[in-house]
Formats: structure tokens, sequence, C-alpha cells
């Protein structure tokens, strides 16, 4: 079976779950390919393992078009969208090649809405009307823990709603990196480990007002991110405020491997989430399950679903995560009193034992089972891209004469045409390939000045932007040479990854124009899912 991974939000780097259910998924014999966010630190194609990693840039435009275009390219079997960001392209791409979509919410996202968008009241419908409609389009539904399921489960009358918990992997010879040579920690200071991404709602300013009342204490934070974010910027002046400064360690993001290396030298977990919202107050995070790995007891907020896991294992002390006394009361308990320390400590094998990844894995892999004996892969639609009626001229403007693939690709779907190539990037020498095209190279002015008398007199049907290592001065010409072309139809084509749409205007000078014009697209193809709505099997969603 072939998988689409959609992760909108993120460049799967370190997305421990993505990476876990994909490498899963792959190693149970599906072909997986992982669509994910362009960021600078991330190639844009690369092989995991057995997974195949695409990765979506972002210019100037709403990037979920060429997620969508990318996505039905591919033609998946099932499409499997993380988080509500990626809900729409999943269910989009499912429904124009009759595939599946999966959606899989990390996340009660309807209680982060007020969060993320505050006193923004039509954004936040607009979220919760999406996920409303989308929600019940998705074949399957899986989360993170009980508590969510439950309340997806009423909030949207859904029959089913699978939880796959994001607990770690066993692995065996794990090394261990010393915490306290890297950051000179002296012997006699006990040290406190929290890892993961750093927010407000995780609690680490009230750390730091407790790290006061106890001088042998020392915080390292791994994976607290950028240097310079604002928030992180707020923490270090918060302890330096404190006279803590000095016991305040803050770790860039880092592999899990090596994040786990680390935090077995530590002496104690905190996982502090603060229950501002609906959503935080039932999570169950990973790096709960990441300290028992490490081996580390902890100290965790006294809310739901975290409290019942570290009551049921005994595996530390649970507190009002806002209350800086309750919590330097509770990190000298376990300090101080070092047979409890030990008790709990060994209790995290146990825990381990009962909670990772070899468990939970089968639910995840029992969930695509469910989905091919429900209803047969072969039974799926087949999708074009690109309309490919013959249109008489086609006008290509590239950085550079293009490419055998695209060359193949585009006389494939236009065929008929007769191209023209305006070349703003050419060789010395023009390449042998397909002689019988128009070609006019851009080295200077005066040639410009003859492509643009070339392109007005032409009357092209569809003009062709191939966006490839662009720049300003280039952005501006697409657009110009576009709009003298008079073109019928404009397109995009994107060479690295092999993908082509329509799009009404080019990309610089309509910034905005393209962001509606993406919404629009979105809007139309919700429409038209909405008067077809499919059948489903018996026992799905």
């Amino acid at each position: 079976m072939k998988i689409c991974m959609i992760v909108k939000n993120n460049d799967f780097l370190y997305d421990n779950r993505v990476r876990k259910e994909a490498a899963t998924l792959a190693g149970a014999g599906h072909q997986v390919v992982v669509l994910a966010k362009k960021t600078s630190r991330s190639e844009s194609h690369e092989i995991d393992g057995e997974v195949e990693v695409i990765r979506i840039p972002s210019l100037f435009w709403d990037p979920r078009r060429l997620f969508l275009e990318k996505a039905v390219d591919i033609d998946a079997d099932v499409y499997h969208a993380h988080d509500l960001y990626a809900l729409d392209i999943g269910v989009v791409a499912a429904r124009r090649t009759g595939a599946f979509c999966i959606y899989d919410s990390h996340e009660l996202w309807t209680a982060l809405l007020k969060q993320y968008w505050g006193i923004r009241y039509l954004r936040r419908l607009f979220y919760w009307m999406r996920e409303r409609f989308l929600i019940r389009e998705s074949d399957v539904v899986i989360t993170v823990s009980d508590s969510i399921a439950e309340l997806l489960r009423k909030k949207y009358r859904l029959g089913y709603v699978e939880v796959v918990r994001n607990v770690p992997l066993l692995k065996e010879n794990s090394s261990t990196k010393d915490l306290r040579q890297f950051l000179s920690i002296a012997r006699d200071q006990k040290i406190i480990v929290h890892i993961g991404g750093i927010t407000k709602a995780r609690g680490i300013q009230h750390v730091i007002e407790a790290m006061k009342l106890n001088e042998h204490l020392v915080l390292v934070c791994i994976g607290a991110g950028f240097i310079d974010d604002p928030y992180l910027m707020k923490l270090k002046t918060l302890a330096s405020e404190a006279g803590v400064s000095d016991r305040v360690h803050f770790l860039p993001y880092m592999k899990l491997d090596e994040m786990i290396a680390y935090t077995s030298s530590g002496d104690i977990g905190l996982c502090t989430i603060l229950p501002t919202t609906r959503s935080y107050r039932l999570s169950l995070p990973n790096k709960l399950f990441d300290y028992f790995l490490a081996g580390l007891p902890v100290v965790a907020s006294d809310i739901p679903e975290i409290a019942a896991l570290v009551r049921k294992y005994d595996v530390g002390i649970t507190v009002s995560p806002n209350d800086s006394v309750a919590l330097s009361q509770a990190l000298k308990e376990l300090v101080d009193d070092s047979s409890t320390y030990l008790r709990m400590k060994q209790n995290t094998a146990r825990a381990l034992e009962e909670n990772n990844w070899a468990i939970e894995s089968r639910k995840l892999i029992g969930v695509y089972e469910r989905l091919v004996n429900g209803k047969a892969i072969a039974t799926r639609r087949g999708h074009q891209n690109v309309r490919t009626e013959p249109r008489r001229n086609t006008f290509i403007l590239a950085p550079g004469y293009p490419s055998k693939e695209t060359v193949e690709r585009f006389t494939r779907l236009y065929a008929g045409s007769q191209f023209t190539i305006v070349d703003f990037s050419p060789c010395r020498e023009r390449p042998a390939a397909k002689e019988s095209w128009n070609y006019v190279p851009v080295r200077n002015v005066f040639d410009l000045l003859r492509a643009i008398w070339v392109t007005c007199f032409r009357f092209p049907a569809r003009c062709v932007t191939v966006y490839e290592r662009p720049n300003f001065l280039q952005f501006i010409v697409y657009d110009v040479m576009s709009l003298i072309a008079g073109a019928r139809s404009r397109i995009v084509h994107f060479p690295t990854l092999e993908v082509s749409y329509p799009i009404f205007a080019n990309i610089f000078l309509q910034k905005y124009l393209n962001r509606v014009e993406t919404k629009i697209h979105f809007l139309r193809q919700f429409i038209r899912i909405l008067f077809t709505r499919r059948s489903k099997p018996a026992g799905q969603q």
C-alpha cells in the first residue's frame, strides 16, 4: 500500500511521533512518502531509512495548494494527515484520487484555538467549522489519549476513534552523555531536566521561581529552541532577576537519541504543563515516556491523564504546576528521600515495559489492516493534474533550459503545442534536446526586449512559469512577461517537486491574491465533497 503522510507545520526532522509512525508502516511493507515543510535546516528531498521525504517550499504564497498538488501527484492509497493544519489537504487529495484519508490529531485543536487566535473570533469559528466538516469526511480518526478520543467522539458524533499514544521506542545499549561534565555542574547538585520545546504553557517560569528555594538544584532545558526566541529570552531574564541564571541552562534542539543520552545523566524529569486549555488539561505528553526511557522519576502536573499514569506506576510526584512553593517541596522530597527516589526510579522500567512503541505500534498497523479489509484498494479512481487537451502555443519562462524530465513532462501534458522557451539563465551552448522548440535566450537588456516582442505577437494559449532558484528580479520579470503574454491560462511548475498546476496570476506581484485564490480553491473542493458524499463501509466512522 502506498501511504502519503502530510506534515504541514514542521520539517519532519524532530517530529518523533510522525517519524515513528512512518518507520513502522514502512517496516510493515508499505511504501511511505512524507510531505513536510521546507525549512533552512532541511533538504528538499531525502530518503530517511525506508521513508521518502519531500519538503514543500514556502515562497510568498499559501503553500497548501502546492502540498495538495504534490499529494495528488503521488497518487497514494492512503493520505495520513497529521493535525488540523493538514486535514483539508488530506481530505481533498483523497477525494480527488479515490483514496482513503486518516486524520491523526495530536492535540484537541478546538481547545487550542482560543490560545492561538485570542479575540479573533471569525478565525476561530473558521477552524472549528473546518474540523467539524472534514473530520466526518475522514475514514479513520486517530488521537493521542483516551480523554481526547472521548471528547472527539461526543463532539462530532463519531463511531470510533483510535488511540495511538506517543510512547518511545525501546532501544538496547543506549549511550549516556554526561550533563555534569558538559555544563560543569558540581557533584553535590541535582539536575532537573525538561525536554521538548519551551512555551509559556510548559510552566518553566514557575520552576525557575522554585529554584530560588533550593540552592542544590540545576535546571537543564533540552530542546529549548532558537537562541533568539522572545520567550526564551524572557526566561533568561527571569532567571537572572531571581539570581539563579548560573543554575539554569538551555540547550538547542537535538535528535531524540542524543536528547535521551543527555537526559539519562540527569536526576529528575519535569512535565509541568499548565492546564490553560482543555487540550493541555487532557494531554499525555511524550516527554513523560521519554523520562521513563532515561530512567528518571518525574515531578509532573496534577492533571487527569498525566496524574493517572504517574500514580498507576508510582514513578513520581504530581503537583499544581503554577504553584512555585509546591514545586519546590516536591523536588526537595525526591532529592532528600533516597529510598523514595530509588523506588520510583526502578518503577520507570516497569512503566516502560507496558508503555512502549513496540506495543503501541500494533494499533497503528491494525488501523491500516482494517482499512484495507473494509474496502479494496483496487476500486480507487484515477485522476489528472492538468488538462492535456492540445493548444497551439505554450510559452515557458525558465531560469535555464529545462531538464530532460521537465521537457518530457511538458510534451506529455501539452501534446500538440508549439513551445517557446524564454531562458533567463542561458548556457553558452543550447542543449541538443528538442531542437524544434523555439528558444529565446535572455543574456542582456536587448535580449529581454526581443523576448517581450516575441511574446506580444505569439499570443500563447498558456504561459508556464518554472520556479527554480528564482531571485528578486526574476520574480518581477516572470510576472511582467506573463501579463504581456496575455495567455488564456497561467501555470506554475516546480521542477524539484515535478508538480504543475494552474494559477490565476504569478507569485510575486500577486502575493495576497494567490492566498485568496488558494482559499477559494479549497472552498470549491469542500463544496464538491459536500454534494458528492460517499457511502462508507460498516464499522468506519
